[in-house]
């Protein structure tokens, strides 16, 4: 059996890691509470028509607490970098560039970053909220109803994924829970995974414990050293895992090799080739084939 490992070592993070020690090492005399709600701020222009700062990138550091208000907008210009030890958006606001917290992070329904978001504990998606690019939590990532990640996601410990929310590439963490309708586009990489209903992962898991709800879908491969298929469960290629539980009219492609210990339920299918065609949910990600066929 494939080696079941936990990929927070993954060098694909060791970039974000680099960048995050360099921003600790940065420190002032005081820190500040930084409100963008329409007042003065200091190395910013405010376009107020537009709700808009525009803000060199010294004008936040790592100890100050960020407030940026409801439907305001933040562009930082040089690095690209709003630095914060805390930083709260309201609804509708947004980031245009990299946001970097030494403690949290959170998003407010509709709330937007455009670059990375980075946070040594917790980041916090609301509904309808969204990072552009790779979001890095040091413990828990949490995003909400059709909240949205456009690369990777890292969690230290826990991650969830609300309804009909995804993630466009890899989710890696100790504990991920995805749920009903939500997907994940590349691999799956945990100690613990659970689909809810009809979520699915589009290429791999590789988890310890996995977990599929009703209807729950992988396209390709499970690796796992216990897995459990819901009622209509599917796993497009192998399943490998030294036990296995398939619920009623569950399918598999393969299993290679044979678990220890197989228990089927009624209608429950090995070897059946291809699982249910799937209509993904269609977004800015999407090209016009995902609503086609499986891939």
């Amino acid at each position: 059996m494939k080696q079941v490992c936990k990929g927070c070592n993954n060098l694909k993070w060791a970039a974000l890691g680099a960048s995050f020690c360099a921003l600790m090492s940065v420190t002032t005399a005081n820190a500040v509470a930084i409100a963008f709600g329409g007042a003065a701020v200091a190395r910013c222009t405010l376009d107020v028509a537009s709700l808009t700062y525009t803000c060199a990138d010294n004008a936040t550091t790592n100890i100050d607490t960020i407030d940026i208000g409801v439907n305001y907008v933040v562009t930082i210009l040089g690095d690209g970098e709003m630095k914060a030890s805390t930083a709260a958006l309201g609804v509708g606001s947004g980031v245009h560039g990299d946001l970097y917290s030494a403690s949290t992070v959170a998003l407010g329904v509709n709330a937007y970053v455009t670059g990375n978001v980075t946070a040594l504990t917790t980041v916090a998606l609301g509904a309808g909220a969204y990072v552009s690019r790779n979001l890095w939590a040091g413990t828990t990532v949490a995003m909400g109803e059709r909240s949205y990640v456009g690369r990777n996601v890292f969690a230290g410990t826990t991650f969830a994924l609300g309804a009909d929310g995804y993630v466009w590439l890899n989710v890696d963490a100790q504990t991920a829970t995805l749920g009903t309708n939500a997907y994940v586009h590349r691999d799956l990489t945990a100690m613990t995974a659970t689909l809810g209903a009809n979520a699915y992962v589009n290429r791999d898991i590789t988890a310890t414990t996995v977990t599929m709800g009703a209807t729950a879908y992988v396209n390709r491969d499970v690796t796992a050293t216990t897995a459990t298929l819901g009622a209509n469960a599917c796993v497009n290629r192998n399943l490998e895992a030294l036990t296995a539980t398939l619920g009623a009219d569950a399918s598999v492609g393969a299993m290679v090799p044979l678990p220890t210990t197989l228990t089927l339920g009624a209608g429950a299918i090995i070897g059946d080739g291809t699982c249910r065609l799937l209509r993904r949910p269609r977004n800015a990600f999407t090209p016009i084939i995902y609503e086609r066929e499986n891939y």
